[in-house]
C-alpha cells in the first residue's frame, strides 16, 4: 500500500495488505464466541439485579427512568468518541418517521421487560428472548425482506410452541427468592412476548438506515434518544416527584436498585451494543443469533446462586429446549439462503487474478461496465475528510478533486479503468483507523 502514492502503482501492496489484515481477522474471529458469551452473561446479570431492585418495591419505571438517563449519556459519549461527530451530523429530516417508530418499539422493549419482569421470574424472561430473532425473520417475512421456506416454517413452529409450554407449565409455586412471581404469570409472559416482538421489529427497521451507512452507534443513539424522551415523559405523568413516596430518591438508598441503573446503563447497554456491532462485524449476524441460546442456561445459574431457586420445572426445561431448537432451525434456515445468494453473486478472486486490483491493469470494459463511470466516482474523489484524501492518491488527484498534471490523473484516465480504480478506493476504505494512520 506504501506504492499507491508513486506512479507505477500494481496490485501486490494492496495483497500484501489484504493477506495482513486476514491473518488480524482471524484472530478477532476467535475471540468472537467469547465476546458474545460475555453480552449474555451481561443480559442474564442485568435481568437478576433488576428482579432484585422489584423485589424490594422499586417502580419499574423509576428504574427505567434512571437507567435511561445513564444509558443516553453513555450512547451520545460513545457515538462522539467512536464515530467522531456530534449524533445528529448528518441526519436526515426524511428519516424522522423511522427514529420515532424505532423509538416506540425501544420504549416499548426497555419499559415492557421491567414491567413483565416485575411478574414472572428471570429465567422466565431468559427462556423467551431467544425468540426474538424468530420474531426478526417473521416479520422480514411479511415485509417481503426475505422469504419463506420449509425449514423456517418449522422453526417458528418450534419456537411458538416452545413458549406455549413455558407459558402454560412453566414457574411453578416455589421459585426461590422469586416467591410470588407465578400469581400473574399469563399477563407477565403475554407482556414479555409484546416486549420481545417490539425487540424484533426495531432490530428489522434497522437494516436499511444501517444499509445506508448509518454508524451503528449513532443509530442506537438517535433512536434511544426518542425512547428515553418517552420514558422520561411517561414517568414523571404517573409518577409526580412533588408527591411523597414516588421513589426517586429511593433509588440511591438502595444497593439492589442503585447496581441495576448503573450496570443496565453501562453494561447491559453501552457495553452489549458495542460488543455486538464488533462482534456481527467479525462474524456473522447469524453467529450473534445464536449466541442467545446461551441465555436460558446462564441465567439458570445465576438464579440458583443468587436468587436462591432450587429447582426447575419440567415445563421450564422442555419449553427452553423447544425454543433453542426452533431458533437454531430458523438461524440455520437463513444461513443457507445467505450462503445460497453468495454463491450466485458475481465474485473477483483476488488471489488467483493477477494484479487485479492495479488501476492500470489494460484489460477493457464494454461500454455497459464503463457507462457513468466517470460521474460516480467524480463524486467520490470530491468527497471530504480521510476517504476523499485516499480517493484523491488513488485518482493521482488532490483532497478536493483537483488533479494533478501526472498523466494518470483522473481527468485522464480512460473511463475503462474506473472500475479498478474503485476496487482499490473498497480495498483502502475496509482498513481500521489505525491501519490508515500508519500508512499516512
Amino acid at each position: 500500500l506504501s506504492q499507491v502514492r508513486g506512479t507505477n502503482f500494481s496490485g501486490g501492496g494492496v495483497l500484501l495488505a489484504a493477506k495482513k489484515k486476514e491473518a488480524a481477522m482471524s484472530i478477532a474471529v476467535r475471540r468472537v464466541w467469547p465476546v458474545l458469551a460475555m453480552v449474555q452473561l451481561m443480559y442474564c446479570v442485568w435481568h437478576i439485579l433488576a428482579k432484585r431492585a422489584l423485589l424490594q418495591g422499586t417502580q419499574p419505571l423509576i428504574i427505567a427512568f434512571y437507567r435511561e438517563m445513564c444509558a443516553c449519556s453513555c450512547m451520545y459519549f460513545l457515538a462522539w468518541k467512536v464515530d467522531g461527530q456530534s449524533v445528529w451530523t448528518g441526519f436526515r429530516t426524511s428519516d424522522m418517521r423511522f427514529y420515532i417508530l424505532m423509538g416506540l418499539l425501544s420504549f416499548g422493549n426497555i419499559v415492557g421487560f421491567l414491567i413483565a419482569l416485575n411478574y414472572i421470574t428471570a429465567f422466565n424472561s431468559a427462556l423467551l428472548h431467544p425468540t426474538i430473532p424468530v420474531l426478526s425473520a417473521v416479520f422480514s417475512i411479511m415485509m417481503r425482506i426475505e422469504p419463506m421456506s420449509l425449514p423456517k416454517s418449522f422453526g417458528i413452529g418450534l419456537c411458538t410452541l416452545g413458549a406455549v409450554v413455558a407459558v402454560a407449565w412453566g414457574v411453578q409455586d416455589d421459585a426461590g427468592g422469586e416467591a410470588g412471581a407465578s400469581s400473574y404469570l399469563l399477563l407477565g409472559n403475554i407482556i414479555l412476548v409484546l416486549q420481545c416482538c417490539c425487540m424484533a421489529g426495531l432490530l428489522v427497521l434497522q437494516k436499511p438506515l444501517l444499509s445506508r451507512g448509518v454508524p451503528p452507534t449513532t443509530l442506537t443513539a438517535r433512536y434511544y434518544t426518542v425512547a428515553a424522551t418517552l420514558t422520561f415523559t411517561v414517568t414523571l405523568l404517573l409518577f409526580p416527584p412533588n408527591e411523597p413516596g414516588a421513589g426517586y430518591a429511593e433509588v440511591f438508598y438502595s444497593a439492589d436498585a442503585l447496581a441495576a441503573v448503573l450496570f443496565g446503563g453501562v453494561f447491559s447497554v453501552t457495553f452489549v451494543y458495542c460488543a455486538l456491532a464488533w462482534a456481527t462485524k467479525h462474524s456473522t449476524p447469524t453467529t450473534a443469533a445464536l449466541s442467545m441460546t446461551l441465555q436460558p442456561p446462564l441465567n439458570a445459574i445465576l438464579s440458583v446462586i443468587f436468587m436462591g431457586r432450587r429447582s426447575f420445572s419440567a415445563g421450564e426445561i422442555l419449553g427452553g429446549l423447544l425454543l433453542i431448537s426452533g431458533l437454531l432451525t430458523t438461524v440455520r434456515a437463513q444461513e443457507r439462503e445467505q450462503a445460497a445468494s453468495s454463491n450466485a453473486a458475481p465474485h473477483l478472486d483476488v488471489e488467483t487474478t493477477s494484479s487485479p486490483l492495479s488501476p492500470w491493469s489494460r484489460d477493457e470494459d464494454t461500454p455497459e461496465e464503463a457507462t457513468g463511470d466517470e460521474e460516480g466516482y467524480a463524486q467520490l474523489a470530491q468527497g471530504g475528510g480521510r476517504q476523499a484524501h485516499w480517493t484523491g492518491l488513488v485518482w493521482g488527484t488532490s483532497s478536493g478533486g483537483k488533479s494533478h498534471a501526472e498523466g494518470h490523473c483522473f481527468d485522464s484516465s480512460p473511463p475503462r479503468y474506473a472500475r479498478k480504480n474503485f476496487e482499490v478506493i473498497q480495498t483502502l476504505q475496509t482498513l481500521s483507523p489505525g491501519e490508515q494512520e500508519a500508512m499516512d
